[in-house]
């Protein structure tokens, strides 16, 4: 079954504009020797009381993307860099069910501006949907049942790190 969990900022005070490499810090763990971990960074647009009365979600849009197979954290020689990790998808490695894991997922590459009264999204999920992720689709598959816990707590301080334009 596929989980998501949503964070949503307070209503932005100001237009923020961000470039450059965004990146999720996340500590993860799982009941299996393995975790998929999909990331959706969005802006969620302003919505009326009368919308949040009658139970519609807001409007949002997928600024962009990232995901990361957690098997696959060897980190390439000369291509990573702090700001922006880089796999060398060369191998996997099996994590040890239980264990919590620092991973460190790398968006795509953006300039945005997010809107004076809209909200900062980010969506952490198992998978996508093949019905509104057509174009980098990653299906929850049933041989990987098994329980994901995403830790977030003093000792495990997930976050996601946002690439701010100077003077923003």
């Amino acid at each position: 079954m596929r989980g998501v969990l949503t964070f949503t900022s307070q209503p932005l005070q100001q237009d923020l504009e961000i470039a450059g490499n965004p990146k999720l810090v996340v500590y993860a763990s799982s009941t299996q020797p393995e975790i998929d971990v999909i990331v959706k960074l969005s802006e969620q647009f302003a919505q009326g009381a009368d919308q949040r009365s009658k139970g519609l979600q807001p409007g949002s849009f997928i600024v962009t993307k990232g995901w990361l197979r957690g098997s696959h954290q060897e980190r390439h020689p000369e291509r990573n860099t702090d700001a922006a990790p880089y796999y060398t998808h060369a191998r996997a490695v099996p994590l040890a069910p239980g264990t919590i894991y620092k991973l460190e997922i790398a968006l795509q590459p953006i300039a945005y501006r997010f809107k004076t009264g809209n909200r900062i999204r980010v969506e952490i999920a198992n998978g996508d949907s093949p019905v509104t992720d057509a174009l980098f689709s990653h299906i929850y598959r049933p041989d990987k049942m098994g329980t994901d816990t995403i830790h977030h707590d003093a000792e495990h301080p997930s976050q996601i790190i946002l690439p701010v334009m100077p003077g923003e």
